[in-house]
């Protein structure tokens, strides 16, 4: 095959896929149907409730508490004591099946607890 035949063989095969090459059709956005109980929610409220034991606490008897999602986002900073619970409703994405809570302790020690999200409630009881 010449070098004229091999270009021109290159050409045609170019032309027929560009050919073979059609767009699917528009839809506009007011004939998209959504089916029956479909929601574009992308999170949900949990409620949260979190108690304390005082053993659980510093000599203070208050301590530090923190709420994350699993990628470290902090949903709830505050303090946390024996005689006042935490009971909170966060704004969770759906994808997230559970939580972490840390709570700092005596001589400063970390005390952090995966939360699973179960019926859109979460609870935990440090002790």
């Amino acid at each position: 095959m010449t070098s004229s035949n091999m270009r021109m063989a290159v050409t045609t095969i170019g032309i027929l896929a560009l050919l073979g090459c059609k767009p699917a059709p528009q839809q506009a956005l007011k004939d998209v149907k959504v089916p029956a109980g479909f929601t574009f929610a992308t999170s949900h409220g949990v409620d949260v409730s979190l108690t304390a034991a005082a053993s659980a606490l510093p000599a203070s008897g208050k301590a530090a508490l923190d709420i994350a999602r699993a990628d470290g986002k902090v949903l709830f900073r505050g303090q946390i004591d024996a005689i006042n619970p935490v009971h909170l409703r966060l704004s969770v994405p759906l994808k997230d099946g559970a939580l972490l809570a840390t709570l700092e302790g005596p001589n400063g020690a970390r005390n952090t607890v995966s939360l699973p999200i179960a019926n859109a409630a979460a609870q935990f009881q440090f002790r």
